[in-house]
């Protein structure tokens, strides 16, 4: 179940363009989650949605799979949900914590 309405702390991230578009965070229940808006090379800018994926309860195994996602894609096959890029708030720096806002 993703955590919506709860503010996550980000672990790491990668490709930065007005917010983090590849991320790793933690929510309270130590449970990890990989954030990810690709770019769309047909509309040459991002994705609008984040594909969000289950990354674990262990840091290493999350972080592993967070490398091996930004390296080929390949880190996690399905992902548990998408969400809106623009239903996701950023602490005043958007590299702190997030929160995933349900609609």
């Amino acid at each position: 179940m993703l955590p919506f309405n709860e503010w996550l702390t980000i672990v790491t991230y990668r490709d930065f363009h007005d917010v983090p578009r590849l991320i790793l965070a933690a929510d309270e229940h130590v449970q990890f989650w990989i954030l990810d808006s690709q770019f769309d090379d047909g509309a040459d800018d991002y994705s609008p949605q984040y594909a969000v994926y289950f990354a674990g309860r262990e840091l290493d195994s999350a972080q592993l799979a967070f490398r091996r996602h930004a390296g080929s894609g390949a880190g996690i096959r399905e992902s548990a949900a998408s969400v809106s890029v623009k239903e996701v708030e950023f602490d005043q720096t958007c590299r702190r914590k997030l929160l995933l806002r349900s609609s």
